[in-house]
């Protein structure tokens, strides 16, 4: 297992003074002793926002060992609770971290169970750098995408991109989740609501040309609103998680029906390729297998779920740790675990 400096730790070492956040990383332990270490980003500066969180760079390396993040891309709560911002980390080789101008997404007159913007980290590549999509589901008949990609120096600013609507026909898109691909490629499942039935259809992200349409599946169910959706092929299930009398509730859907799994009560965050979902509702780690039965409940203690990413051919899940220095400063670190494995984090 790989071991990095943190930065800010030597720094408030040399100053004199007790690094406040070791303890994040004491609280944590339970579940990143199961893990690789993979990167440390920060420290960072950025005020009193709150609701911080951190997505890696998207790994290009195709051995678990090789992987040394040095990026990220942070998104942080206003201190007014007005907006949302994204914000570009790189590290530097004075000991510490710079950012990006940042880009605000507005929260105002926001209320729903349901998330304003989805921020998808996409494939690293050379000739783009570090790369995320941001879906904005302010109106959630019409949602919207924009793609903004930085170099990995930092150099240039976190701008946007090919930019447009979620706009199939005349169906109405619900829900969109991220898969990876082998070879380093996401897959964007879209769940769209087309007169009593739902259809998912497949689309490549590219940062050049936008969302490419696939092969719609047809899945019989009678959504027609607003939910978390997922897909797995090779499952040939769906999943709907969504809020129904003050509940989360969560749907199977397969070509036979719908089948609601009637022992996940919590909001589903991802479907793995493993077949299993995942949760985070409350700051507790909870992971369910295919049919809704509940394997393990864990305390997250400050560590974030990121994303599900191939290293190579093999999949791993993404979790970074953000803690909090004093005067605004942040550390990142990043852990992961192979998909195949995450079952330990129940132990």
């Amino acid at each position: 297992m790989k071991s990095f400096v943190l930065a800010g730790v030597a720094v408030l070492a040399l100053a004199g003074c007790a690094p406040p956040f070791i303890e994040d990383l004491n609280r944590a332990a339970g579940l990143t002793g199961h893990m690789t270490m993979v990167g440390t980003v920060g420290y960072i500066s950025f005020g009193n926002d709150t609701n911080v969180r951190f997505y890696p760079t998207k790994p290009t390396e195709t051995a678990i060992g090789d992987v040394n993040i040095q990026s990220g891309f942070v998104v942080s709560t206003g201190a007014s609770g007005a907006n949302d911002y994204l914000r570009f980390a790189y590290n530097r080789d004075t000991g510490k971290a710079d950012t990006s101008g940042s880009q605000q997404f507005t929260l105002s007159g926001f209320s729903s169970p349901y998330p304003l913007y989805q921020y998808d980290v996409i494939s690293t590549t050379s000739a783009t750098g570090a790369n995320i999509v941001v879906l904005n589901w302010t109106t959630p008949s019409s949602p919207s995408y924009a793609f903004y990609s930085i170099s990995l120096s930092g150099a240039g600013s976190l701008s946007p991109g090919t930019s447009g609507s979620l706009s199939f026909s005349s169906n109405i898109p619900f829900g969109v989740q991220m898969m990876p691909q082998p070879g380093g490629t996401e897959v964007f499942n879209f769940g769209l609501s087309v007169t009593g039935i739902v259809e998912n259809e497949p689309a490549s992200a590219n940062v050049t040309t936008g969302f490419a349409a696939g092969t719609p599946i047809t899945l019989v169910s009678t959504t027609t609103t607003r939910e978390l959706y997922y897909m797995n092929p090779a499952l040939a299930a769906a999943y709907v998680s969504y809020i129904s009398g003050g509940a989360w509730l969560c749907d199977r859907i397969t070509t036979s029906g719908v089948q609601n799994l009637s022992g996940v009560s919590n909001r589903i965050d991802a479907l793995l390729t493993s077949g299993q979902l995942l949760s985070t509702q409350d700051g507790t780690l909870r992971l369910y297998d295919t049919n809704g039965n509940q394997l393990f409940s864990k305390p997250m203690n400050g560590l974030q779920y990121c994303y599900e990413a191939n290293v190579g051919s093999t999949p791993y899940v993404f979790f970074a740790l953000p803690m909090s220095l004093n005067h605004g400063q942040w550390v990142f670190n990043v852990y992961a675990i192979a998909t195949s494995s995450i079952g330990d984090l129940g132990k």
